[in-house]
């Protein structure tokens, strides 16, 4: 009766062991499946996957003297990086006989009622990605992609001061900003009032995946802000707006409310 016992204990056991290394198995399938497509890496968020092209081209010497460019076949534009700029023109023209120009400089982070000036970025570049690195805690990095130009950072710990998470980015060129009423769409606008270039799809992840409410904002100066609510965050942050042309008929998300215009229209910072 104790044998009979025992190899019933014994079976049931490999039995359970059977069953868990079949669910086991099952659920590596199911990550498998939703895993992202051949050509992308992904972060510790899933959400971060879409940000990382591996199938863009390499980032090229660029005629107009900047130490590299990215072209977007897609998008209709071509971006180049410079010393702590990015600026971006339509293509195929060049930069000196471009209709419009457009620079992004980023310029602060910090709180809403204490901003660090950054100082001017370290262009980095590779095959894959290009990227400029600050002194502290701030990354920024580009990924090229069929969608338009992906610009990601990485914010390494929580900056000091209370308030809203700001990160702000200087705007030259010679296109007009204007901002969304709900905070999630920048557009900007040619000298005839055309809608050439948009920031949206603002993204922001900390180290839980977890997706933080975020919105750009547009200052008198024509300068964008990112404002982030970072109470009961996990460091690091990844904060990923895109770059992209508008499409035919995109409604944009409420009034637009635009900013005084002054720029130059040689692109001067």
């Amino acid at each position: 009766m104790r044998r009979g016992k025992l190899m019933g204990k014994l079976f049931g056991g490999t039995l359970m062991l059977i069953v868990l290394l079949v669910v086991s198995g099952s659920v590596a399938s199911g990550a498998a499946l939703d895993a992202p497509a051949a050509g992308l890496t992904h972060g510790p968020c899933w959400g971060e996957s879409v940000w990382r092209h591996h199938d863009q081209a390499p980032c090229a010497s660029s005629p107009d003297g900047a130490d590299c460019q990215l072209m977007n076949a897609e998008q209709g534009f071509r971006a180049a990086f410079g010393a702590g700029r990015i600026v971006v023109v339509p293509e195929p023209a060049g930069a000196e006989d471009a209709s419009w120009m457009f620079e992004w400089q980023t310029v602060a982070l910090g709180r809403e009622n204490l901003l660090r000036p950054l100082e001017m970025g370290v262009l980095r570049r590779d095959d894959l990605e290009v990227s400029y690195e600050y002194a502290g805690e701030l990354s920024e990095h580009y990924s090229n992609g069929p969608s338009g130009l992906r610009q990601h950072f990485h914010l390494s710990a929580p900056p000091e001061g209370h308030g809203a998470l700001v990160l702000v980015g200087l705007v030259g060129g010679s296109l007009c900003p204007a901002c969304a009423a709900d905070g999630q769409l920048v557009e900007f606008v040619d000298a005839r009032g055309e809608r050439v270039l948009q920031i949206r799809d603002l993204h922001v992840l900390d180290a839980a995946c977890r997706e933080l409410s975020s919105r750009f904002e547009l200052l008198e100066t024509g300068s964008v802000q990112i404002a982030i609510d970072d109470r009961g965050a996990r460091y690091p942050l990844t904060i990923g707006p895109l770059l992209t042309s508008p499409v035919d008929g995109d409604a944009p998300g409420g009034a637009i409310a635009s900013a005084p215009c002054s720029k130059h229209s040689d692109g001067g910072l």
